[in-house]
């Protein structure tokens, strides 16, 4: 089962700018609801997700994803589609050692196509996993690449990651700033 809390998701092009707001498109504050917080109303539809209490013990201020069929749907726009360069960032703790329940996002939205960014684990490591497909319909190494952190998942403890995808041959993964 995964607990979740995406406290910023930030997406955008304005890598060099000084204000974390510029080119914000989402923000899920997880605060009992699905509801963006930049500004933007891109709220998203809650299926089966509760809030609980998030790493300061914060009541309904984290989503808890059970694991089998409870998740968030965001708008399906292309405004939430940007060029890269774009990047994530959130809180993260999982509740389970199994990589099927490691999936933490997927910005594609189209079944049998691999395109957009996907957040999850490798299966046979442990380790955080970002992938990023050229929207070809078969699932290749030539159409999509991965990127896979030096860090192991540890199950039950809380951790800032941060996303970074300049293209497919270029994503970075942070974990708790390094």
């Amino acid at each position: 089962m995964n607990k979740i809390i995406l406290l910023l998701i930030f997406l955008g092009t304005g890598a060099l700018a000084q204000n974390i707001n510029n080119g914000l498109l989402l923000e899920y504050k997880f605060d009992g609801n699905a509801d963006d917080s930049s500004g933007n109303g891109y709220h998203g539809t809650n299926y089966r997700t509760s809030f609980v209490n998030d790493r300061f013990g914060n009541p309904f201020s984290a989503a808890f994803f059970n694991g089998i069929d409870s998740y968030i749907d965001l708008p399906n726009l292309l405004e939430l589609k940007p060029a890269l360069p774009v990047s994530f960032s959130f809180w993260i703790r999982y509740d389970s050692n199994d990589y099927k329940d490691r999936d933490v996002f997927n910005t594609s939205f189209k079944e049998d196509e691999s395109s957009g960014v996907v957040f999850n684990s490798q299966a046979s490591t442990g380790k955080y996993a970002v992938n990023y497909g050229d929207g070809s319909s078969n699932y290749t190494s030539a159409t999509r690449k991965t990127y896979v952190s030096n860090s192991v998942i540890e199950v039950g403890e809380w951790h800032h990651v941060v996303v970074i995808v300049s293209s497919g041959l270029n994503m970075k993964i942070y974990v708790d700033c390094a």
